[in-house]
């Protein structure tokens, strides 16, 4: 049986399969979402939209060292990452589940990036 859904979820994509939602608590990946509530199909589907998100952020992420993946169009992942999370804290804020989102460190402009709180 699953556990309780965590109060505070971090999104931010890693390279690793489907890990873009976290627990803001205890750091550990908590994706996939939809298996907290499952009975709730628009989480169903903010969660298949985070997969695939996640999805281009590893087929186009290069992490060879000395990388800075500059070439990757961060102003739209992060608006479509944003809008995702902005829906998923409307779907969550019926829960009492905050939501945070918080730039990769493979974004140039991410390598301090603090999560920052996304309002439903």
């Amino acid at each position: 049986m699953i556990e309780k859904c965590p109060s505070k979820i971090l999104i931010m994509p890693d390279l690793c399969a489907d890990a873009y939602a976290w627990s803001l608590e205890d750091h550990l990946c908590i994706a996939p979402l939809k298996d907290y509530y499952p009975k709730n199909l628009e989480l169903k589907k903010i969660d298949e939209e985070l997969s695939k998100w996640c999805d281009w952020f590893n087929k186009d992420i290069d992490v060879r060292p000395g990388n800075k993946n500059l070439n990757f169009p961060w102003k739209a992942f992060h608006e479509q990452g944003m809008n995702l999370a902005k829906r998923l804290a409307q779907v969550m804020q019926a829960h009492d589940v905050e939501v945070y989102y918080q730039l990769p460190w493979e974004d140039p402009n991410g390598e301090d990036a603090k999560p920052f709180k996304i309002g439903a």
